[in-house]
């Protein structure tokens, strides 16, 4: 305890700011890159999608960014936007980190299209939590039915997770 105590302390400038030497682009660099990927609809995003399963953390880190900007700055692409991620989620994506990353970008985008493709998500333990929260964002009652038909045939454990998403609200 005493180690980690003077570790803090030597640290105190960052821990007071752990953001400062953070190269961190500004929101007018996510509007611009949003409007060069925007140009490349669904394709520039099943690339993203091909850059966040990269061994490159730059790549993962430049690929999450770049869909984050996207999702935040296309209102008006966003149905393309979420498609094609859910599609990747369904169809490319192995690796359970990069699922969940992905899941997390669909609670800001998803809609009713998306359902069964995240719905198909919830039989893995590892992004469940992730899938559960999608659709709880999602907040139509088609989204409410397939955690209700889910927390159905699911162990009593599990069924309390569908049950908490449902009481939860949604995001604005």
């Amino acid at each position: 305890l005493g180690l980690i105590s003077s570790l803090l302390f030597a640290q105190e400038d960052n821990v007071k700011n752990p953001a400062q030497g953070l190269n961190l682009p500004s929101p007018a660099e996510g509007h611009r890159v949003a409007a060069e990927l925007e140009k490349g609809g669904a394709d520039a995003v099943t690339k993203l999608l091909e850059l966040l399963q990269s061994s490159n953390t730059t790549e993962i880190t430049s690929a999450t960014y770049a869909l984050t900007a996207l999702v935040a700055n296309s209102p008006d692409k966003r149905d393309v936007i979420a498609q094609a991620m859910a599609e990747g989620l369904a169809e490319k994506i192995q690796d359970d980190n990069t699922k969940c990353t992905v899941l997390k970008l669909l609670r800001l985008c998803a809609n009713d299209a998306q359902i069964p493709l995240v719905a198909a998500q919830l039989g893995n333990a590892t992004v469940r939590p992730y899938a559960i929260m999608t659709l709880a964002s999602i907040g139509t009652p088609a989204a409410a039915k397939a955690l209700v038909d889910a927390a159905a045939k699911a162990d009593t454990a599990v069924a309390f997770e569908y049950v908490s998403a449902l009481a939860t609200p949604k995001p604005v």
